[in-house]
Formats: structure tokens, sequence, C-alpha cells
């Protein structure tokens, strides 16, 4: 399986095209997705590794969604989406189907 970081361009053709003809060779295959989620958190490390930052990917079961943490060199989270009361609201709709408590 090939991995983001190891990703290198097409190499050129090795002889110069014929005049009038195009060296266009169409797209290059997209790498494959990752196996595993796990994995994907190994191949963004390994791509942002140069950076200040990290993501960190998590699924909120109780919202139902998946969370992207931003974090700074330290661990210091940064931004968060969505963010801890967006996830409240997503809860709170996932539970009771309703956002306010209407009793009487």
């Amino acid at each position: 399986m090939t991995d983001i970081a190891s990703v290198k361009p097409a190499m050129p053709a090795a002889s110069t095209p014929a005049a009038g003809v195009s060296s266009f060779q169409g797209p290059t295959p997209a790498p494959a997705p990752p196996s595993t989620p796990e994995r994907l958190q190994q191949q963004l490390d390994e791509a942002i590794a140069d950076s200040d930052t990290s993501l960190r990917f998590r699924v909120d079961r109780d919202a139902g969604r998946i969370v992207v943490a931003v974090l700074d060199h330290s661990g210091a989270l940064i931004l968060q989406i969505p963010s801890e009361t967006a996830l409240a609201i997503a809860r709170r709709l996932a539970a009771t189907g309703a956002l306010l408590d209407i009793r009487t």
C-alpha cells in the first residue's frame, strides 16, 4: 500500500515527444485509502511532521460525529471541530430528538 508520505510525482518521459505530439500521460492514480483509522492517523502525523501542529481524530459515539482537534507542539488544544457546544447539542438531539424539554 502506498502512503501519503511516500507518493512521488510521475517521472518525465524519457524522450522528447515529436512535434505536434502531446506528452500528457493522463491523471496519476490516487493513493489507496488507508485500511484503518490508526493508519490514517499515522499518515497524517507523517505528512505534517515538520509542522508545529498536529491533528487528532476521534468519534464521539453519543453525538454520532467525527471530531477533529488541532493541537500545538506541546499538545494543547488550538481548535476543535465541531466545538464542545455543538457536540452537546448533537448529543441532546441524538438522545431525545429535541433540544428543549417542553413537558408541562
